[in-house]
């Protein structure tokens, strides 16, 4: 597995199907671990535009005392992004969901990482996620901002934003 993933596999054309595959691999595990104890899980995934560009995966916690870390964090979100070139972001949050008092509106925020390859270097460092959303039937539209500081190879920090829709599954 870590052939799959050194510095010089994350180079080309096969970059964005790695990264797509370990993260894949993360959601799965993770919804395996101790699912007797966390209760039903709900799924979505759609698509996001804005400074960042691709696919939005979301998993929610329906009882909160099963979600994983404790009280508070409701649901994970993990979005991928690419310019299909040479660039490559991925970023997993875990997040706190709050209703909105008479409203369909949703706010969320969580902290996260993010892992990526831009021009061949591959960077990381801690994100997070600050957002609303509205959800009508199987469907959710949301709007999000993810400040994230990239540690290596230079440090750098940077607030990307994207609204998206996401389909419950």
């Amino acid at each position: 597995m870590l052939i799959l993933f050194s510095p010089s596999a994350l180079r080309g054309s096969y970059c964005l199907p790695r990264i797509i595959l370990l993260l894949g691999c993360f959601v799965i595990c993770s919804s395996q671990v101790d699912a007797q104890s966390r209760g039903p899980v709900t799924y979505s995934a759609g698509i996001m535009v804005g400074t960042v560009n691709g696919v939005s995966f979301k998993g929610s916690f329906e009882d909160q005392a099963a979600a994983p870390l404790g009280s508070g964090f409701r649901s994970i979100d993990i979005n991928l992004s690419s310019d299909l070139a040479d660039f490559v972001l991925s970023s997993a949050h875990i997040r706190i969901d709050h209703h909105v008092l008479n409203s369909p509106l949703t706010t969320f925020l969580g902290p996260g990482m993010t892992l990526g390859v831009d021009e061949n270097e591959i960077f990381w460092g801690p994100s997070g996620v600050l957002g609303f959303f509205f959800s009508k039937g199987p469907y959710e539209v949301f709007l999000q901002l993810m400040p994230r500081l990239t540690i290596t190879p230079k440090m750098d920090g940077r607030i990307e934003s994207a609204a998206g829709l996401r389909l419950k599954m």
